[in-house]
């Protein structure tokens, strides 16, 4: 008596369409995904950010001297421009002179990840936040504008009283230089 066999799988020609198939779903989604991430990436820095200024005036408050954020880099601590994108460093500043005296200044640092597509300026002319003993800003009100791809994406603004409040645009114009 002779047995038939049943083969249980899938064909080779059934794995290439699948396969085919999944590529077509995954390139039409793609430009999707990716607008998603610097959506999710703005939103992420714009939250750093106010959280930083937060704390900063917070700390300025509690400590009864004035705290001062700067843009910084790895090598050179506070650097004199409005450009914020390689991250921030917060410290007290009791002698006004617009830099970390000691590293026991140094209240917090932000290294942000290097990105080519993500930029953070300020406002020119406003190359840090200052918080007096009380908590106000000294100085003009200050705009932080994040942009991805050369695009506004979000801002911070920092009033005179030294609140921070953040907003993601929704239609997008071009970066402020």
């Amino acid at each position: 008596m002779e047995k038939l066999l049943h083969q249980s799988g899938i064909s080779l020609l059934e794995v290439v369409i699948t396969t085919a198939v999944l590529a077509m779903l995954a390139s039409i989604a793609w430009p999707s995904f990716t607008d998603l991430r610097q959506t999710q990436h703005v939103r992420a820095t714009i939250f750093e950010l106010t959280a930083t200024l937060a704390m900063a005036r917070s700390t300025s408050i509690s400590r009864g001297t004035p705290v001062a954020l700067c843009p910084s880099s790895p090598v050179q601590g506070c650097i004199e421009s409005n450009n914020w994108t390689g991250g921030w460093l917060v410290y007290s500043d009791p002698d006004g002179n617009r830099s970390p005296d000691s590293g026991d200044d140094v209240i917090s640092t932000a290294a942000l990840k290097p990105s080519s597509q993500l930029q953070i300026r300020t406002t020119s002319g406003r190359k840090q936040v200052r918080y007096g003993p009380l908590g106000r800003a000294l100085g003009s009100n200050l705009t932080f504008h994040i942009c991805s791809q050369g695009l506004l994406r979000g801002e911070v603004v920092v009033n005179t009283a030294g609140r921070p409040r953040s907003r993601l645009l929704e239609k997008s114009e071009a970066c402020p230089t």
